[in-house]
C-alpha cells in the first residue's frame, strides 16, 4: 500500500528560515565590526606632538644582524644606512626638513626630528633588511598647534571608540535578535489550528431544544372539566 511521505511542520520551516535568517545577519555584523576595528589606527602607531616639540621613533633592531636599514616618509627615502660599510645616505628631503638618525647610544638607529612643524606629518617606515629577515616598522605622525592633554586622554579616545564600537555591535545584534524573534512567534500563532468546537456546539444545540421543550410546556394552558352537579 503506497503511503503518503510526511507532511514537514510549518512551524519547523518557520523557524529553520529564521534561524539561518538570524545567523546571516550576525556573520554580516561581525565582519563589518572587525572591519571597522582594524582599519581604525592603533595607539602604538600613531603620535601626535605639538608643532616646536621633539620627535624620536625607535627602530627595533634587537637580537638582529642589520645589514641595511631604510627611513622612508610617505614611501619617499630620507636615510638610508649600511652597518658594514658605514655607508650613510641622507637625502634632499630629509636635510630641507632638517631629520637626522642616531648612530650612537641607546638610540641606535632612531629617526630625530628637533623642532617639529606641520611639514613633518604624514606616514614614517623604518625597513630592516637583516640576515634574519626584513623587518618593516611604521607610524603616523600627527601635529597639532596646540598641546591636547597627556598620554591618558590618548589612551581615553582609544577607550572610548573601542567601547562605542562594541556597543553599536551590541545594541544591533539585540535588535536583531528581538525582530527575528517576534517574526517567529507571529508565524508559529498563524499557523497554529484552531481548537475543535464541534462536539460542544451540538450539547449547546440540544441543551437549547430541551430548554425551549421544557418552556412550552410549562407554558401551556391547563384545561379544566367542569364538574358534573350533583342532584
Amino acid at each position: 500500500m503506497y503511503t503518503s511521505p510526511p507532511i514537514s511542520n510549518p512551524d519547523n520551516i518557520v523557524a529553520m528560515d529564521d534561524v539561518s535568517t538570524y545567523l546571516s545577519i550576525n556573520r554580516t555584523l561581525f565582519r563589518i565590526c572587525c572591519i571597522f576595528w582594524i582599519v581604525s589606527p592603533a595607539e602604538g602607531n600613531v603620535i601626535a606632538k605639538v608643532v616646536g616639540s621633539q620627535v624620536t621613533l625607535a627602530c627595533n633592531t634587537s637580537n638582529i644582524t642589520v645589514q641595511q636599514l631604510t627611513w622612508q616618509l610617505n614611501s619617499v627615502t630620507l636615510i638610508s644606512y649600511r652597518p658594514e660599510d658605514m655607508a650613510l645616505f641622507t637625502s634632499e628631503e630629509a636635510a630641507n626638513l632638517k631629520i637626522n638618525m642616531s648612530l650612537s647610544g641607546t638610540e641606535l638607529y632612531s629617526l630625530v626630528i628637533d623642532g617639529v612643524q606641520r611639514s613633518h606629518a604624514g606616514s614614517y617606515s623604518c625597513d630592516i633588511a637583516a640576515l634574519e629577515g626584513v623587518r618593516i616598522h611604521e607610524w603616523e605622525l600627527i601635529i597639532t598647534e596646540k598641546k591636547e592633554g597627556g598620554k591618558w586622554r590618548k589612551q581615553m579616545h582609544v577607550i572610548a571608540v573601542a567601547t562605542t564600537v562594541l556597543c553599536v555591535c551590541c545594541l544591533i545584534f539585540i535588535f536583531t535578535f528581538t525582530i527575528l524573534r517576534r517574526v517567529s512567534d507571529c508565524r508559529a500563532e498563524d499557523n497554529s489550528e484552531p481548537a475543535p468546537v464541534t462536539e460542544q456546539t451540538g450539547d449547546v444545540y440540544e441543551n437549547c431544544l430541551e430548554i425551549n421543550v421544557d418552556r412550552h410546556r410549562s407554558c401551556q394552558p391547563a384545561h379544566y372539566k367542569p364538574r358534573a352537579h350533583q342532584c
